[in-house]
């Protein structure tokens, strides 16, 4: 049973993981990315390069990870 989602925040710069059905401990701007450590961090790299920070990102990310959290 799956019981945690990974999500880079992009202001703490660092993976985050959380319980399924708990609040987060950062208000940061994140983005889900799997239910594994190793499958998110390829998931980040794969979707977002090696940008870590909120500046880094293209607007286009932006917008959608605004949008989302």
């Amino acid at each position: 049973m799956i019981s945690t989602v990974y999500s880079w925040c992009f202001d703490c710069a660092t993976l985050h993981a959380t319980r399924i059905g708990e609040k987060r401990a950062c208000t940061g701007r994140q983005a889900n990315l799997g239910y594994g450590r190793d499958e998110a961090l390829a998931a980040k790299h794969r979707i977002f390069g090696n940008a870590e920070h909120w500046h880094e990102l293209p607007n286009h990310h932006q917008r959608h990870i605004a949008a989302t959290t």
